[in-house]
Order: C-alpha cells, then sequence, then structure tokens
C-alpha cells in the first residue's frame, strides 16, 4: 500500500511540475504544439550563401535561400523531391561555374557521420538556379552539398534550420 501511495504522490508531483512549464502568462495549448512542429515560414526574407558572413555576398559560388510561395514560376527546374510534409524547397544559385556538385543526406551511424548523395552534377555554370527539397528532422543538420571551385579546391557546407529565427544557415562541413 505504501509503494502505491508514494508513487501516486510522485505521479502528482510531476505532473504539478510540467503543468508549470509554460511561460508567465501563458497557457500551452495544441496550437503552441503544433506551431513548433511545423515547416519554418519560408515567406520570411531570409537569405543564407556559403559566405563566412551571414549576408549574401557575390564573393561566393553558390547561394542558396528559401525558395518562397510564388517564387517558383516554372523558372527552377526541381532536381530532388522530398515526400515528407515538413520538406522546404530550397532554391541554389549558381554564381561561378564550379564543378562536382553534390546535394547529399547526412545521417548519424556507428559513431560517424556518413553522407549519402540524394542530387549530382559534373558541371553547373554561372546563371544556373535549380530547386531541391531539405528537411531538418532533429538538431543535427540532416544535409549538405559540396563542390569544386574554379581553382580545384572543394568545399563542403551543412545546411540547418535556425532554432532561434528559423533563417536558413549554411556552415562548413568539417567532416567530409
Amino acid at each position: 500500500m505504501s509503494k502505491k501511495l508514494l508513487s501516486l504522490i510522485i505521479l502528482s508531483i510531476l505532473v504539478f511540475a510540467f503543468a508549470g512549464c509554460a511561460p508567465q502568462g501563458q497557457e500551452t495549448s495544441s496550437a503552441t504544439t503544433a506551431a513548433s512542429t511545423e515547416a519554418p515560414d519560408t515567406t520570411a526574407p531570409f537569405v543564407t550563401t556559403v559566405a563566412e558572413t551571414e549576408a549574401a555576398t557575390a564573393d561566393s559560388e553558390i547561394s542558396v535561400v528559401y525558395l518562397r510561395e510564388g517564387d517558383n514560376d516554372g523558372d527552377y527546374e526541381k532536381k530532388y523531391t522530398l515526400s515528407s510534409e515538413y520538406a522546404v524547397p530550397l532554391l541554389f544559385t549558381v554564381n561561378r561555374d564550379i564543378e562536382n556538385f553534390n546535394y547529399y543526406l547526412i545521417t548519424f551511424e556507428a559513431d560517424s557521420f556518413s553522407r549519402s548523395s540524394c542530387f549530382e552534377s559534373k558541371a553547373l555554370h554561372s546563371g544556373d538556379a535549380f530547386v531541391l527539397d531539405f528537411e531538418q528532422p532533429g538538431a543535427i543538420p540532416s544535409y549538405g552539398f559540396s563542390y569544386t571551385d574554379n581553382s580545384g579546391v572543394t568545399h563542403a557546407y551543412t545546411l540547418a534550420i535556425s532554432g532561434e529565427d528559423g533563417s536558413l544557415t549554411v556552415r562548413e562541413d568539417s567532416e567530409a
């Protein structure tokens, strides 16, 4: 009997503790929970390039932005499609000729990251633009891309959705 009573007391304490986790003046609701699982707002003006700064620059070989609703009027070929309801289309624009472009899925297996190709192109030219679907099911970046520039240097980057503001972040992929 005392074990059941002790379990009931502990369960009651946990229920009250979790109920008090909402910010002051706000109640938790299914709408709040649903909003946190939805794909980011692709109508926001977030622009990210592979440059070290967050600002778009003309110095990068390729730029990546969310494809906003209404932007895809048939001008961009979709090269990779996900069937997930959380898939977000990304517009890749080539600013200078590049070679060996690879868009890959990143997975964590047996204490290391592995990469499997989703889309490859031997050569892309300045002005080329195409759409690739992207999703980030967890906190770890799940997609990345690499390419070789005119100097023969290979660059690799990961793509992630910022948990702070929903912007697209592009970071160097040191594991590739």
